[in-house]
């Protein structure tokens, strides 16, 4: 038993990746590498809790030499009160510490990096900077020579990071510029290209200390300003006896690490369902389509808060509760009717109280049951698309007369959707394939011959959306289904397949009708069939762990 983890011919434990691929454990040689894409920017949930971008940066483009640097520099400047790569406008000056200090009294008063660098248009930068000794007002970037690429309006101390996407290929000087009178220094600029990472998958340690490789189908955020909240985009309302909303930009530190959290101080005051204190937005809503509305958050002081979304004007679901941590709510909500109409968060007079101070971050929305990761916007709604993850292994590494296929899972949700991992001849006429059925909530193992379903055997499993161990045996007239240490079905008559050839989070016809969408903490394939005292250890939770650990494997 002890050798089930070096008998696996394919050993996937969520650890090792490149961009475009997601490395097996076994083989060593790297035949047992999956080929990852997605073709666009994602989030995860990194090691420490914290939302961020999976990309790959350049080395800095502009450096404030107060700022820690990454890789080679292609602007040097030592300290920024005597860079000669920075001109400053009237009324902006350095001051005894090297900051740049804007005095609130110059207009559209520049801080310009002078040495001409092509950012390109199409091309994605991220933008870090800190505001220090702010009085009022706000700041904005840009990269800036005929069409300006502009960043957010930004106040409060703190350190901001912004992705931008530039609008013109001859933009090539980057300044900071102030629109509303601000007062106040910045320090520690950095402005770096991001290169990379589209393909890159996503070990995600969202439920736990270990991490599940994340996959998900393309999806949508609807909202154009995710974080911005003070923009007009979004109305801050207050109806009937309510107070109008007020909303403070980067009050505290966000989910991501940086300090963008947004205040937001409801009071509907009165007592009735008319008064209503908002912070909404019109959309165009359409008849029996379902969304889901998600946001970051946390009360401001660490005492509870009443959090109330707002979904196609109707109030869903209960009222939920703000807590000193930082939390994802969600809510969804099937629209009766085609109408614009708005979503959000409100307090009314009716809560249980009728006011509420809380931060925020990240809201978004989305034609979807359920929510998927954050995907930010800045100006624009924006898609991510759907990841992929395929090809492993090949004719020699699968055993078309026996074998056992074995994963460790959690769906999404429990949509009702087919979503399968597969070993196949590269179609689904010879495949072994586990996972979700159209029941909410089943698992299903199926082995299929020239097209014909040899066995198909389902279970109903507590919760789909939680970690369950899963393994489907075959061998000529011998099938079997293990859940979680449990045999739970069994087959004594059918054929195996043919043609063998990849391992795929699919259904084995590789297309995305069937595609596995959901967490992966391991994965492994053997080409021969287990026995029952093997099955149960391989599906089980203490012995198998215990196992793992004795091979110094990472799984927990």
């Amino acid at each position: 038993m002890s050798n089930l983890l070096k008998d696996a011919s394919i050993l996937l434990t969520p650890t090792a990746y490149d961009d475009g691929s997601m490395n097996a454990i076994k083989p060593e040689n790297g035949d047992g590498d999956f080929t990852f894409s997605r073709g666009s920017a994602a989030t995860r949930v990194n090691a420490q809790g914290l939302v961020e971008n999976v990309q790959i940066i350049s080395p800095e483009l502009v450096l404030n030499g107060s700022f820690s640097q990454e890789g080679s520099e292609l602007i040097t400047n030592g300290d920024f009160a005597t860079d000669s790569n920075w001109t400053l406008a009237s009324g902006i000056s350095y001051n005894s510490n090297g900051y740049i200090d804007f005095d609130g009294t110059q207009g559209n008063g520049q801080a310009r990096n002078t040495p001409n660098i092509t950012f390109v248009a199409g091309k994605t930068y991220k933008v870090v900077y800190e505001i220090k000794n702010y009085v009022s007002g706000t700041i904005k970037f840009r990269f800036q020579n005929g069409i300006n690429t502009v960043g957010q309006q930004q106040s409060g101390d703190g350190v901001k990071t912004e992705y931008i996407t530039c609008n013109d290929s001859s933009n090539n000087n980057f300044q900071f510029f102030n629109s509303s009178t601000f007062t106040g220094s910045i320090d520690n600029v950095s402005v770096k290209e991001v290169i990379g990472g589209y393909n890159k998958p996503r070990l995600d340690y969202s439920d736990s200390s270990c991490p599940s490789l994340l996959l998900e189908p393309t999806r949508t955020n609807l909202i154009a300003h995710s974080e911005d909240f003070s923009n007009s985009y979004w109305s801050k309302g207050g109806q009937g006896s309510a107070i109008t909303t007020i909303v403070t930009d980067n009050y505290a530190i966000s989910p991501d690490g940086t300090q963008n959290a947004t205040r937001v101080q409801f009071d509907a005051v009165g007592t009735t369902n008319s008064d209503r204190s908002s912070l909404v937005r019109n959309f165009a809503f359409t008849t029996g389509q379902t969304y889901s509305i998600s946001c970051w958050v946390k009360s401001t002081d660490g005492t509870n808060q009443v959090i109330q979304f707002r979904v196609a004007g109707v109030q869903v679901p209960e009222e939920q509760i703000a807590t000193s941590e930082w939390q994802l709510y969600t809510a969804t909500f099937t629209a009766t009717a085609t109408a614009t109409d708005n979503f959000g968060m409100q307090v009314r007079g009716i809560n249980s109280v009728n006011e509420s101070d809380i931060l925020i971050y990240g809201m978004q929305l989305e034609e979807l049951s359920y929510t998927t990761s954050y995907i930010p916007t800045d100006g624009i709604i924006a898609t991510r698309l759907q990841d992929e993850c395929n090809n492993a292994g090949d004719s020699s590494t699968f055993n078309d007369s026996e074998g056992v296929l074995m994963a460790e899972i959690s769906a999404l949700a429990n949509d009702g959707a087919f979503k399968f991992l597969s070993v196949s001849s590269g179609a689904y006429a010879n495949s072994v394939r586990i996972g979700y059925f159209t029941t909410p909530n089943v698992i299903e193992f199926r082995v299929v011959d020239g097209g014909t379903p040899q066995t198909q055997p389902t279970h109903t499993l507590s919760n789909a959306t939680t970690n369950n161990k899963v393994a489907g045996k075959y061998k000529q007239n011998d099938f079997a289904l293990w859940v979680n240490g449990f045999k739970v079905d069994a087959d004594t008559s059918g054929n195996t397949p043919s043609g063998l050839s990849e391992l795929a989070f699919d259904d084995g016809n590789n297309s995305n009708n069937s595609s596995f969408y959901g967490n992966t903490k391991q994965l492994q394939y053997y080409d021969s069939a287990l026995t029952d005292i093997e099955l149960e250890e391989l599906t089980s939770w203490e012995s198998f762990i215990a196992m793992a650990n004795a091979q110094n494997y990472t799984i927990k």
